[in-house]
């Protein structure tokens, strides 16, 4: 059960978010545009000025999937596909909030403007490969169809969260927060159904033993 409480864990990590503001960046150095709104979008919203603390740190979600990924790889292979995405989806992690203090101008704009889809992106992939991955460790023939619920979950707390990740981007804060709160509550939903798919799985094995 360990493995299962350190993926929980991990997941939750990476998809909660309380972000406070630490450091500033280096003063932005402006350059002509013809797209001065755009700029503005990216630089003062997207980025932002100052680096931003995840209370619940992505890093050490990131981490500790990597490690629950490792031990579940053991008997299901596909963790391992859920260990890669992590590692990529990481690197661009810290990439996205290290680059403001390496690169500035356009260069900071034009990365900027890229790795905030990258990142999301990869995440939601990460995120979901472990959800999906797990329903696949808890499938049987008796409960297939339980079990498929338990993935449209995982779908929609995935899908919710990239769309509010792209909505955030175009400067709307409060249409985002309502796909994000969505995306919590499918992943609780998720959690609840993984707790039950495995005490029925539990209970079958047994029967099946007793049987035998």
């Amino acid at each position: 059960m360990k493995k299962y409480y350190l993926l929980l864990i991990a997941l939750l990590l990476i998809v909660v978010d309380v972000r406070i503001s630490t450091v500033s960046y280096p003063a932005f150095e402006e350059f002509k545009t013809e797209a001065p709104e755009t700029v503005s979008l990216v630089i003062d919203h997207v980025i932002g000025h100052t680096l931003k603390a995840d209370i619940f740190s992505d890093a050490a979600g990131y981490i500790l999937l990597a490690i629950a990924s490792v031990m579940l790889g053991i008997k299901n292979r596909r963790f391992l596909k859920t260990l890669m995405w992590t590692g990529l989806a990481l690197g661009a992690y810290v990439f996205r909030y290290v680059m403001p203090f390496i690169l500035n101008g356009h260069d900071r704009f034009q990365i900027g403007y890229g790795i905030y889809f990258v990142a999301a992106a990869l995440e939601a992939i990460a995120v979901f490969s472990a959800m999906y991955s797990l329903c696949h460790q808890l499938e049987s023939t008796e409960n297939h169809s339980y079990n498929n619920i338990t993935v449209i979950a995982a779908m929609l707390s995935m899908g919710t969260g990239i769309v509010a990740a792209v909505i955030y981007f175009f400067g709307f804060i409060v249409v985002p927060l309502i796909y994000y709160l969505i995306q919590i509550a499918t992943f609780v939903i998720y959690w609840i159904l993984v707790r039950r798919d495995k005490n029925m799985l539990v209970a079958w094995e047994g029967q099946d033993k007793q049987n035998a």
